[in-house]
């Protein structure tokens, strides 16, 4: 709780300042009200983290809070403050601080002075410059300038100010203007002294005390502010009979406030307004004659329920002390002395909120008993008399209730008549001498059957209940008393049942209406009596048996294996084997009488698992021959490990199922179920090839085995068959390139017969063509010459059967043949040289600066 500021010119290290204000912002950042702080000097981050400074004019010294400077310049006044950034408890504080005024501009006036203001403002509050020190209000010859309201200040004023009437050029002043802005004017003062050391000479200490009242001074039992001087011997001033809160409006429900100091200088000149230490401590402490106690159970309470006492701690003001942390203690004692001691009882006490602290009790004895709270020791009283609780006896209670089961046996059989009796009491085994109790009996069996109860009331605080159960279960004996349940009332009541009966025994299970090849199918039949009550232990000679044939729809040699296995709780076991899909007939009996429902149809369905080797292919994908296309299916059809043809999908079926060529090379197939067990396959023949094809199905082939299929090229497509001729030729060479026939997917068509078609025309001159010639090589290939007589840009159309073949038309470049080399002739004047060509060629003049083309 309290908060403190090394010195700056100690011996402690700089990371230790470090590590302490860390500590200390913490410990502000937690405490909304901090109880104490202190500041011995002010380093920049204790001035950054734990004060709201307004309008500063310069930085300030190391360790220094600078409220101004000394306005050396004159260039106008200066006004500053500087508020702990935290609302601090004020109803009863302690404050010390020193201060030095110096520097004064110019020499000797000393303008103006600085304040120690207590208000509830705001945490950057400023009022007027110049003779206002920055919290008052002045008035201009223009307008007022207000000053901070809901404030008291402490002025130490240094310049004397006709016009707001102060006494001289050296006084403390105590002004207040109540809720409104406050005023520098001595009309606002309550309090003033000149009786003072200079305080603009050296370093000047001072004490401000609050004390929301001293019973040691009659003058201030209302309330006293003492300003103090360790410069001079007893008060400097003091406000008597005046409370903060009558003053000013205070915060957090008028408990707190800000704290800190303003400043000002003159319109020419002033001086350096320097805070250098700062102590703050909260007075208040817990006071246990003034604590206040409240609450439903300070009287008053009911056995076995919670009493609630309310202390309300307060200080030794008669304030609400607002903190946690004092030492409370409660224990119940006799109300007289020498009375009995209570039995143990349950007490807490915790703190609430706002110097609450809430006592929870509970008290199982009847009568008067003592609640001594206490301090540290101290006793916390009721105006001066012990606290004495009056504990009123509880009603009745079910849980205490007694019972005489008399002719309630473990085991009764039905229709057999059984009476219970009661005697009811309360908790804390006081007797209900009376009648008129709301009594409730019930045997409550599983499920909701139930045996009702008559009931007769005896007067006396006695009941009795007779039942007749007649249904065999296993019930619950109960009791309510006025509705509530009465715990020692339960008992477990048996009920033999009858002999098991065939037609009321049950059988269930998937097994009754469906079972799967090759796998086991359970049932459970369930032994009941007449009464349809379950027969949980039957005699060892019942004999339960089952059968299953083939209906006449199913082969007669499709036989199953069945098999009973006793369980427990009267029931039995019944599965079979079937492996062979179809119906059979299920019947079971009880001692050699066929149970109700029998017999019973039930649909063999084919296995779950599929048989990779049993399966079945077939479709016009597998083919002997046909010629290339996009697309080939081929129906796989399902079959189990028991030969049975499946009529459903198989999870996960379509990633286990490949097609490979020649055992080897991996065909990409879709796989799509169809229905009744059958997969659609559709893959890829596009190339001519001879296949041989094997459908596996997780791993193994199928049982048809591989099949062979030739797939020959399709139809010629012109647009697929591909033409090598030259990008450029040379005039009066004949040159050669080949057109391969190809079908839509590029299979090569190897038998000739197809018609080819070429022709080369100039694209700028249509009427130099030319002549194209092809042959049939019998092959597919059709191989074509051409000669060229003129130079140019040529455009080549080839077609297979009147169509374009791929990339037609070609776009061919005719060079002038002839030599491939130059000679370089040196001709006088600008002439640099002159290159040969060709016969009919033409000749290059490279001029100094540029280049053109002469046509020879």
């Amino acid at each position: 709780r309290t908060l403190a500021v090394p010195h700056p010119h100690s011996t402690t290290t700089s990371l230790a300042m470090f590590l302490f204000f860390a500590t200390f912002v913490s410990i502000i950042a937690c405490l909304e009200a901090p109880l104490s702080f202190s500041f011995p000097s002010f380093t920049e981050k204790a001035l950054a983290s734990n004060f709201s400074i307004r309008n500063p004019i310069e930085t300030s010294p190391y360790g220094v809070l600078r409220l101004t400077s000394n306005n050396a310049g004159g260039v106008g006044a200066f006004t500053g403050s500087a508020w702990f950034r935290k609302a601090v408890l004020v109803r009863g504080f302690r404050t010390q601080f020193t201060f030095n005024l110096s520097a004064a501009v110019p020499a000797g006036e000393h303008l103006e002075g600085l304040a120690f203001v207590i208000q509830s403002q705001a945490d950057d509050a400023l009022g007027p410059a110049k003779a206002g020190l920055g919290y008052g209000d002045t008035v201009s010859k223009k307008r007022a300038l207000h000053g901070i309201s809901n404030s008291v200040a402490v002025e130490f004023d240094t310049h004397k100010d006709e016009d707001l009437g102060d006494p001289n050029g050296n006084h403390v002043s105590v002004h207040t203007n109540g809720h409104s802005p406050n005023s520098a004017s001595e009309s606002s003062s309550i309090a003033s002294a000149t009786a003072l050391p200079w305080l603009y000479q050296g370093v000047q200490n001072f004490t401000v005390e609050y004390l929301p009242m001293d019973e040691s001074d009659n003058d201030c039992k209302a309330g006293c502010l003492r300003v103090t001087s360790a410069a001079v011997s007893g008060p400097v001033l003091v406000v008597r009979n005046k409370r903060l809160e009558d003053m000013i409006d205070l915060s957090d429900g008028g408990t707190t406030a800000w704290l800190g100091f303003t400043a000002s200088t003159g319109q020419s000149g002033g001086q350096y307004h320097d805070i250098l230490s700062w102590d703050y401590e909260f007075l208040g402490k817990p006071t246990p004659r003034n604590y206040v106690l409240s609450g439903s159970g300070l009287r008053t309470a009911i056995a076995g329920t919670t009493g609630f006492i309310n202390m309300q701690v307060r200080d030794q003001f008669r304030y609400d002390y607002p903190l946690p942390g004092i030492n409370v203690s409660a224990v119940f004692g006799p109300a007289k002395a020498g009375g009995d001691v209570p039995p143990a009882s349950n007490i807490s006490v915790a703190y609430d909120a706002d110097g609450v602290y809430l006592v929870n009790y509970t008290l199982c004895q009847a009568g008067k008993q003592q609640l001594n709270l206490s301090d540290d020791g101290i006793p916390v009283n009721i105006s001066g008399r012990a606290v004495v609780v009056d504990v009123a006896p509880a009603a009745l209670d079910a849980a205490s209730t007694r019972f005489d089961y008399g002719d309630l046996n473990a085991s009764v059989t039905a229709g057999e008549t059984v009476t219970v009796s009661v005697v009811t009491s309360d908790v804390y085994g006081n007797q209900q001498r009376s009648g008129g109790a709301k009594v409730a009996f019930a045997m409550q069996a599983a499920g909701g059957v139930s045996v009702n109860a008559t009931i007769v009331d005896g007067r006396d605080g006695s009941y009795k209940a007779t039942f007749a159960p007649t249904v065999t279960a296993n019930y619950t004996f109960s009791a309510t008393i006025n509705g509530l349940p009465a715990p020692a009332a339960s008992r477990t009541v048996i009920v033999a049942p009858a002999a098991p009966a065939a037609k009321a025994t049950l059988l269930n299970g998937t097994g009754t209406t469906d079972g799967v090849a090759g796998e086991n199918s359970t049932m459970v039949l369930t032994l009941r009596d007449t009464y349809d009550n379950l027969v949980p232990d039957p005699d060892p000679s019942t004999a339960v048996t089952m059968s299953m044939r083939p209906a006449s729809s199913t082969p007669s040699n499709s036989p199953c294996d069945t098999n009973v296995r006793p369980s427990t709780g009267g029931t039995y076991l019944l599965d079979y084997t079937c492996t062979h899909k179809g119906k059979y007939l299920l019947t079971a009996s009880v001692n050699a009488a066929p149970i109700a429902g029998s017999p019973r149809t039930v649909t063999i369905h084919p296995g779950d698992a599929v048989n990779g080797s049993a399966c079945i292919v077939d479709g016009s994908g597998f083919a002997a021959q046909y010629p290339a296309r996009l697309s080939s299916t081929v129906t796989l059809t399902t079959v189990d490990f028991y030969g049975n043809t499946k009529v459903d999908a198989t999870a996960g079926l379509e990633k286990e199922i490949a097609l490979f060529d020649h055992g080897v090379t991996r065909i990409p197939i879709d796989v799509s179920y169809g229905s009744s067990g059958q997969y659609s396959l559709t893959f890829n023949t596009t190339r001519a090839h001879v296949y041989i094809f094997d459908v596996l199905v997780y791993g193994k082939n199928t049982s048809d085995g591989s099949h062979r299929v030739t797939v020959d090229h399709a139809e010629l497509d012109a647009a697929s068959s591909p033409a090598s001729p030259p990008d450029s030729i040379q005039t009066d060479r004949r040159v050669e390139f080949t057109v391969t026939a190809k079908d839509a997917f590029r299979n090569k068509i190897g038998a000739g017969g197809a018609t080819v078609a070429a022709g080369m025309v100039d694209k700028d001159d249509a009427t130099r063509r030319v002549t194209v010639r092809c042959t049939d090589e019998g092959n597919g290939d059709y191989t074509c010459s051409l000669k060229a007589e003129h130079s140019g840009t040529y455009s080549l159309d080839i077609s297979l059967n009147d169509e374009p073949v791929e990339g037609s038309p070609f776009t061919v470049l005719v060079e002038w043949g002839g030599l491939g080399n130059g000679v370089v002739l040196a001709i006088g004047g600008s002439v640099v040289g002159v290159l040969l060509l060709g016969v009919a060629g033409f000749f290059y003049l490279r001029r100094k600066r540029r280049a053109q083309f002469y046509t020879l």
